[in-house]
């Protein structure tokens, strides 16, 4: 199972129809599908899922998160605690070849390519 956390600044250009989008474009031999707040890339029998989050309930994990997190400059983490978003990204089914591992990296590595989106792995925590 993959799992990472993406913080998004008031300013980010992040936005689930253009994620869609550029996902497309990166993953041409995957099924990408909006539905409402999530995305889910499918091949074949495993996917992977993009949901977006926002509100007040999200302000303790957040804090958390950027406060263990190394390089992230107080200015700096005030600006994720303000937007008070998050995605998560996760699969809920195993990959124990690690056969669709590229297929994460290929995720976040678009999700990457957006303004004000900083990548988390929540384990460790640091910065994807």
């Amino acid at each position: 199972m993959y799992h990472a956390i993406g913080l998004l600044t008031p300013q980010s250009d992040f936005s689930l129809a253009e994620a869609v989008r550029r996902l497309q474009a990166h993953l041409p031999d995957h099924q990408v599908i909006l539905e409402g707040p999530r995305i889910t890339v499918r091949q074949q029998d495993w996917s992977i899922h993009i949901e977006e989050e926002q509100g007040e309930h999200l302000r303790e994990e957040i804090e958390g998160l950027v406060d263990r997190l190394a390089g992230v400059e107080p200015d700096e983490a005030e600006r994720y605690l303000a937007s008070l978003r998050r995605l998560q990204i996760f699969s809920e089914d195993v990959d124990p070849r690690m056969e669709h591992f590229h297929t994460y990296l290929g995720v976040i590595d678009v999700l990457k390519s957006f303004a004000g989106v900083l990548l988390v792995d929540p384990k460790e925590p640091g910065v994807l």
